[in-house]
């Protein structure tokens, strides 16, 4: 791949994200997934606390946005 993008996830949201550090850069795109969001299942359900977590770790890394479906907004992205 010659022109990687980058699918950040909440497991890794840090300036030393392994794809952040491979690839300086390379437009990068966090994707809040509306399912998760919305708690369509209580086991799967985000707290407002953790959503602002996220968010502010999110700040502080050069990534785009987006909401949504997670699979349609990379593939929009990229």
């Amino acid at each position: 791949m010659k022109h990687p993008i980058l699918w950040i996830h909440g497991e890794a949201l840090g300036p030393s994200n392994p794809a952040l550090v491979a690839h300086p850069g390379r437009p990068a795109v966090f994707v809040f997934d509306t399912a998760l969001l919305e708690g369509e299942t209580p086991a799967q359900s985000l707290s407002l606390k953790r959503i602002g977590f996220l968010y502010e770790c999110l700040l502080e890394l050069p990534v785009t946005l987006r909401r949504g479906d997670v699979a349609e907004q990379v593939l929009a992205f990229a």
